[in-house]
């Protein structure tokens, strides 16, 4: 990873990030994220806050999720 472009590094990160919530939260709106930390391994979401179609609100301090880069 020495090597690697920086801008195409962050550019993946995102596409694999929204990849990983779209599937998480497939019918959420109005999507919320305090703080994103990503490793090659996992992302972690911090401060998620997400409207449902049922009209409930989910929230949750941290979510780790696994990277399939």
């Amino acid at each position: 990873m020495g090597n690697a472009d920086p801008v195409q590094l962050g550019i993946e990160t995102a596409e694999a990030l929204q990849q990983a919530l779209a599937e998480l939260l497939s019918d959420a709106m109005n999507v919320q994220i305090a703080a994103i930390n990503a490793s090659p391994d996992q992302f972690e979401v911090l401060g998620l806050r997400a409207d449902v179609p049922d009209g409930s609100t989910v929230r949750r301090s941290r979510i780790v999720i696994p990277c399939r880069r």
